[in-house]
C-alpha cells in the first residue's frame, strides 16, 4: 500500500502526458487546492480550477528520480506531504514565471501595434460589469477598438465609442472589418470559434499577431496559430495588462486607425437608421429592429432562437450590460428561446425578459405557455411570423432558383393561442406598434405573446459560404 499513492500519481501523469504531451497540462487535484496559478497569483473566488502549467518532461524526470530514491518510501505521511508541498511550490513558481513572460510578450506586441483590436468573448461577459469595465479601460489605454464574438454582444455596452458590435457573419461588418485589417488581435475569453471566424482567414487577417487569453487551454491556438497564448481568466489578464500599460502612449498610426474606425461606426449607425423601413406591411426586419431598439428597456434580458430573423437580431439590438443576451450559439437549437427566457426570469425576477422566435420555432414550444401560466412566469415572447422556415426558404430562393420544398409552413394565430392558455395575446401588423406591445407585455400581470406579422419575402441567406458551388462564375 505504501506505493499506491505514487503509482496512482504516475498513471495519472502518464495518462495526461501521453494523450496530449504538447499541452503540458497536469491535473493536480489529488494534492493541490482548487486555485489556479496560471499567472502565479491566488485568484480566490474569481477562479476555481484544478489545473496548472508545467513542463511535462522536467516534472516526469523529477518524479522518476524521487520514485527511485529508496529514502522516499521510508517517509511517513507528514514527510510525504512535505515533499508534495515542495513540488507544488516549484510548479507555482514555474507557472508564475511563464505567465509573467507571456504578459511581457503581449505588452510588447500591443505597444508596437499600428492597428490593434480587442476581441471580447464569453470569458469577459460571464464575469459581469467589473470585467467589462476592465476591458474598456484597457481599450482606452491602447486606443484600440473592440469587437465581440457573436452571442456575446452584451459583454461591453453597445454605446461605448470603441465598441464595433459583433464580429463574424452575424455582425454588422464593422467588427469583421477590424479583424481583417488589424496587425495585432488581443483575444479575451474567446475560442475564435465558428460563429466568429467560420474557421477561415476570410474573416481574420492571416498576417496579424494573435494574443489569445483563454481559461480553456485546449482552445488556445486550436483554430488559428497564436503569437502568445495565456492560460488564465480574461479579467485577471486584462487587469494585469492595464497595470503594465498604464503609462503607454499610442502612436500616430494607432490614432489614425481609431479615427477611421469611429468614422465608420458613426456612418454605419446613421445609415442603418436612415435605411430602416418602418412603413411597409407586412413588416420588414429593418423597420422592426429599429423600433425594437427604442422599445426595449435598458435592463432587459433578450433571448434569441435559431433562424435567420433571430440571427440578424444578434447585432441589431442594443445591449447595455453583461448577461443581457442569450442565444443557442453553435448548437443552432430551434425552440431554445422561450424556455430559456422562462428560466432566466426565475433566476432574475427583477429584470424584464423578452424572447424572440420565428413562427416555426415557437410552434415547437407552444405547450410551455402552460408552464408559464402555472408557475406565474411573466415574460414576453415576440413571434416574428413570416410563414416560413426562414433559412431553408432563403437558401432555396438564392441558390435553387426559387424552387421551394418544405420551406413554407402553416401556423395558428399565436396571439389567439396565447389567450386560450390564459396569457395576454397581442397582434402587431405595423412596425410602429411594437413599442406599445412590448410595454404592455412587460407591465402585464401574466405571460404575453406578441404575434408580429413579418414579410415572407425578406429572406436572408446566413451560410452563403456553404453554397459557393451553386454560384455562377
Amino acid at each position: 500500500m505504501k506505493y499506491l499513492f505514487l503509482i496512482f500519481l504516475i498513471i495519472m501523469i502518464v495518462g495526461c502526458g501521453s494523450e496530449n504531451k504538447k499541452s503540458s497540462i497536469l491535473t493536480l487535484s489529488s494534492f493541490t487546492d482548487s486555485t489556479s496559478y496560471a499567472l502565479g497569483a491566488d485568484l480566490g473566488e474569481n477562479l476555481k480550477r484544478q489545473q496548472v502549467e508545467l513542463d511535462y518532461d522536467v516534472f516526469m524526470a523529477g518524479l522518476t528520480d524521487a520514485m527511485l530514491d529508496d529514502d522516499l518510501v521510508k517517509l511517513n505521511q507528514s514527510q510525504r506531504r512535505g515533499v508534495m508541498s515542495s513540488l507544488q511550490k516549484s510548479i507555482r513558481e514555474k507557472a508564475k514565471k511563464e505567465g509573467e513572460e507571456n504578459l511581457k510578450k503581449a505588452v510588447k506586441l500591443l505597444s508596437e501595434a499600428h492597428k490593434p483590436v480587442i476581441l471580447v468573448g464569453a470569458g469577459v461577459k460571464n464575469y459581469g460589469t467589473s470585467a467589462a469595465d476592465s476591458v474598456l479601460k484597457l481599450a482606452e489605454l491602447l486606443n484600440a477598438p473592440c469587437t465581440t464574438s457573436p452571442g456575446h454582444g452584451d459583454a461591453i455596452p453597445y454605446s461605448h465609442p470603441l465598441n464595433a458590435g459583433s464580429a463574424g457573419p452575424r455582425g454588422s461588418g464593422l467588427g469583421t472589418k477590424l479583424l481583417r485589417e488589424a496587425d495585432v488581435i488581443l483575444v479575451l475569453g474567446s475560442r475564435l470559434g465558428f460563429n466568429t471566424t467560420f474557421y477561415s482567414y476570410e474573416n481574420l487577417n492571416e498576417k496579424a499577431s494573435i494574443i489569445q487569453c483563454e481559461i480553456d487551454l485546449n482552445s488556445i491556438g486550436r483554430y488559428f496559430p497564436v503569437e502568445v497564448g495565456i492560460h488564465a481568466d480574461a479579467k485577471t489578464v486584462t487587469d494585469e495588462l492595464c497595470k503594465m500599460l498604464e503609462t503607454h502612449k499610442s502612436k500616430k498610426e494607432v490614432q489614425d486607425w481609431l479615427d477611421q474606425f469611429k468614422d465608420n461606426r458613426k456612418n454605419y449607425f446613421e445609415k442603418r437608421d436612415a435605411d430602416a423601413d418602418t412603413e411597409s406591411v407586412p413588416i420588414l426586419p429593418s423597420g422592426l429592429f429599429k423600433e425594437l431598439r427604442g422599445a426595449l428597456p435598458e435592463d432587459c434580458v433578450v433571448t434569441l432562437d435559431a433562424g435567420t430573423m433571430c440571427l440578424q437580431l444578434t447585432d441589431a439590438l442594443q445591449y447595455h450590460q453583461p448577461k443581457s443576451l442569450f442565444s443557442p450559439l453553435d448548437f443552432g437549437l430551434v425552440g431554445f428561446s422561450y424556455p430559456a427566457g422562462l428560466g432566466i426570469k426565475l433566476a432574475a425576477p427583477e429584470r424584464p425578459v423578452v424572447s424572440f422566435h420565428g413562427d416555426g420555432g415557437m410552434s415547437m414550444v407552444i405547450p410551455e405557455l402552460s408552464t408559464a401560466i402555472e408557475n406565474n412566469i411573466n415574460t414576453v415572447v415576440c413571434v416574428m411570423n413570416n410563414g416560413t422556415w426562414g433559412a431553408e426558404a432563403a437558401y432555396q430562393k438564392d441558390f435553387f432558383e426559387g424552387r421551394f420544398i418544405g420551406a413554407h409552413i402553416t401556423t395558428p394565430e399565436f396571439d389567439k393561442v396565447a389567450e386560450l392558455y390564459g396569457c395576454k395575446g397581442i397582434k402587431v401588423e405595423k412596425a410602429g406598434e411594437i413599442g406599445d406591445a412590448i410595454k404592455a407585455g412587460i407591465e402585464g400581470d401574466c405571460p404575453t405573446v406578441i404575434d408580429v406579422q413579418c414579410s415572407p419575402d425578406a429572406l436572408y441567406s446566413f451560410r452563403q459560404d456553404s453554397f459557393k458551388h451553386k454560384v455562377k462564375q
